[in-house]
């Protein structure tokens, strides 16, 4: 039951209220970054950057364009690109740190990157436009739209070398997809991730769950929140993974992209921003590190220790044989 209830939100107009989320808004984005496909070098990838950074200057920030050569060897290949990453800042009324929103602008070369990551993209633009047209948050809200993700984590890698953040200050939500629909998913957390999970309770309704991590841990696939978490960063990784038979492909354009999935997507974000923004950031991360149990309950945020799992396991286990044994008699 808890699975089929699993659906994304329904996509608010662009005439709602200033300070909310609305697909209808964001959309207009992935129609303009995603009208070809624009790989890392590329042409349409320059054109893509050069947009972004209109935008965030739109909305009276001061982006700024650091380029550098990345080199990432992984699997026995080395990977290397000059990478132009987009960096702009929200500042803080108070901060005690960071709250850092990162989506990749390249696409593949094959596709035109509606969702991938045209959608996560978009979806920090109109975050921003929601944070800035209202009180100032406490945090800084770092803005960073890496380059070169699709041949290895070029962008972001550079980005965690070059030093720019405290990670011991600093929280971190990536956002992805690996299809063009469906709700979006935290599907991956920091290793003591007791002082970030808790940003979802607020989120309406938030989908989540440890089981998904665990999963995820298994295959051989990473984001650009791999080079932030293998750094010591806290954080969160969002994606919606719904008809992945376009990802990669032409296939992951506009018209195939669902609104209400970048809905889901910048509703939450924009939920879990708006609490870390507002936390003490040095205070909470400073706090030992604690793993937590999680899942969502048809959109309600269930949580725990990590310790108590098997306990509860086993709890379960011998309540289902008393019910079996007494069924019998």
């Amino acid at each position: 039951v808890v699975l089929l209830a699993r659906s994304p939100l329904e996509p608010v107009p662009s005439g709602a209220p200033a300070d909310e989320f609305s697909a209808e808004r964001a959309f207009s984005h992935v129609e303009r970054i995603a009208e070809r496909p624009h790989p890392v070098g590329s042409a349409a990838n320059a054109d893509v950057r050069e947009y972004l950074v209109g935008q965030l200057a739109a909305l009276g920030l001061r982006p700024t364009v650091e380029t550098m050569t990345s080199v990432q060897p992984a699997d026995g290949v080395t990977s290397l690109a000059r990478v132009s990453n987009i960096q702009a800042r929200i500042e803080g009324t108070d901060p005690t740190g960071h709250v850092v929103l990162v989506a990749h602008y390249d696409s593949a070369p094959n596709a035109p990157g509606a969702a991938d990551d045209g959608a996560g993209v978009a979806a920090i633009l109109e975050v921003a436009r929601a944070l800035t047209s209202g009180a100032p948050p406490r945090n800084d809200v770092d803005i960073l739209l890496t380059d070169a993700e699709e041949p290895g984590l070029l962008g972001a890698q550079a980005f965690v070398d070059a030093g720019r953040l405290d990670p011991r200050r600093s929280v971190v939500l990536n956002l992805e997809a690996r299809g063009t629909s469906g709700p979006t998913i935290m599907f991956e957390s920091s290793s003591e991730n007791a002082n970030v999970v808790p940003a979802l309770a607020g989120a309406q309704r938030p989908f989540a769950g440890s089981e998904t991590e665990a999963l995820y841990g298994l295959l051989p696939n990473n984001t650009d929140f791999t080079s932030f978490r293998e750094a010591g960063f806290s954080g969160l990784n969002f994606a919606f993974v719904g008809g992945s038979a376009n990802y990669h492909t032409p296939e992951d354009s506009p018209g195939n992209l669902d609104p209400a999935s970048l809905q889901h997507m910048g509703s939450t974000v924009l939920d879990a921003t708006r609490y870390l923004g507002e936390r003490d950031l040095e205070a909470t991360l400073a706090e030992p590190g604690r793993q937590l149990t999680y899942f969502t309950v048809l959109g309600e945020l269930v949580r725990y220790p990590q310790g108590l799992a098997l306990p509860l396991a086993l709890l379960a286990t011998a309540v289902l044989a008393a019910t079996v044994l007494y069924a019998r008699q």
